[in-house]
């Protein structure tokens, strides 16, 4: 029944997509859509996974958050050395000052009191320090994790549970939403991490404050904010989404509602919010190619297909309106969009019904937008870069419509690439 429900209302929102609605005034796109700023544009990227009393990391790491590493060596589902459950995170630190770090969740650092993990590093380890990240990716500030332990050091080759007041990790703030951790060393080895939970638990312990040696060994090293382009593997041409319920770490989603499932992903945005963003992270090399996606629609007003993004703040876009019935081209350059061009009104009837096939190819400094493979737009774009990835957008001013259910993605090389 729930699955004929959820049919019917593909069916309802698709109905509506390509009814024709006669012409439309060319300095607007629909009534919630402005034409000359790109709903996506915007130089804050906030993480929308909210975690309430929840674990950041057991077992496995969520689907819709994102890891990364510098210097270290990860394994996610590691077995070796287990806390609870059936695996641990395992991480090889090969530099002083080497860490990973778990991000794309917001916690309310009022609602969470405590945070608590288990760890067991090994006698190469020095102590180990932990940092959590604002909603604009800075760092709060770090603590030791040895000080929360009852002897004041963590001991070699044994599993120590560690709970630390959240208020001790703020820094000078009173309040902040967090959006990842960071863990680091000070001495190369490895370290095995289960369980980390925030909780509304209160806690209570004197915050550790860092001491500047007489002659400090190593200078001391704060990890750059999370890049999702650093620690990603380059994936060649062509490229084809391979749908699973597991966490894909190809995919990179600052914010939106994004999941995949066995034969579809589905992207939209969250409740409270406007946009979603989902992007390739090894793409980031891509020259010349052409992206399409085959999308049934959901009840989200705009779909949208990235093309050469060299980061979150400058790419190219061609965007689809279902209330307006138009495909939009936009340039996002530093943060600033700009609507480039955009289609006259769209016949639909003259495509075929159920899902559409959108497509974005990028040849040199042209981009081209098509629909059910008929070139709508084509336009040059003098300061479009080389090179980048590709990924997909969605935008309403609801944020409770339903997400689009992508079918296939795929990205495939031009002539000479």
């Amino acid at each position: 029944m729930s699955s004929a429900a959820i049919l019917c209302c593909i069916v309802g929102s698709m109905s509506i997509f390509f009814a024709h609605v006669g012409s439309i005034d060319t300095a607007a796109v629909g009534m919630n859509y402005v034409p000359n700023q790109d709903p996506f544009g915007s130089n804050v990227r906030q993480a929308t996974f909210s975690i309430s009393e929840g674990y950041i990391f057991k077992d496995a790491v969520p689907l819709g958050l994102n890891t990364w590493v510098w210097d270290t060596a990860a394994n996610w589902r590691a077995s070796g050395q287990v806390f609870e459950g059936s695996s641990d995170i395992k991480a090889i630190f090969n530099k002083s000052w080497a860490g990973f770090g778990l991000g794309g969740f917001t916690i309310d650092s009022g609602a969470e009191r405590t945070l608590s993990l288990a760890v067991r590093p090994d006698e190469n380890v020095g102590d180990l320090y932990i940092e959590l990240y604002n909603k604009k990716g800075n760092s709060m500030g770090r603590q030791s994790l040895g000080w929360y332990v009852p002897s004041g050091a963590l001991v070699a080759n044994q599993w120590q549970t560690i709970s630390i007041p959240v208020q001790n990790l703020l820094g000078s703030s009173t309040s902040a939403t967090i959006t990842a951790l960071a863990i680091s060393t000070t001495n190369p080895g490895t370290v095995y991490v289960d369980s980390i939970q925030f909780n509304n638990r209160s806690s209570a312990h004197d915050p550790w404050f860092y001491h500047v040696p007489e002659t400090p060994e190593v200078p001391v090293y704060v990890p750059p904010p999370f890049n999702p382009f650093a620690t990603s593997t380059a994936l060649k041409l062509p490229y084809s989404l391979s749908f699973s319920p597991n966490f894909n770490d190809d995919w990179f989603s600052p914010r939106g509602f994004f999941k995949q499932d066995y034969d579809s992903f589905y992207l939209g945005p969250a409740k409270g919010d406007n946009d979603a963003l989902a992007y390739v992270r090894g793409g980031k090399m891509w020259g010349d190619y052409q992206v399409s996606a085959k999308v049934a629609w959901g009840s989200a007003s705009v779909f949208a297909l990235v093309a050469r993004m060299q980061d979150e703040g400058n790419y190219a876009s061609c965007s689809y309106s279902s209330s307006g019935d138009t495909i939009q081209m936009y340039v996002v350059k530093d943060g600033v969009s700009t609507m480039v061009t955009q289609s006259d009104k769209l016949h639909y009837a003259d495509y075929s019904g159920g899902a559409v096939q959108t497509g974005a190819s990028v040849q040199g400094k042209t981009l081209t937008c098509s629909l059910d493979g008929q070139q709508i737009l084509s336009q040059n774009i003098a300061d479009m870069a080389s090179q980048g990835t590709a990924g997909m957008e969605a935008w309403d001013q609801d944020g409770s419509r339903t997400a689009h259910q992508i079918e296939t993605f795929k990205v495939i090389p031009l002539v000479g690439e």
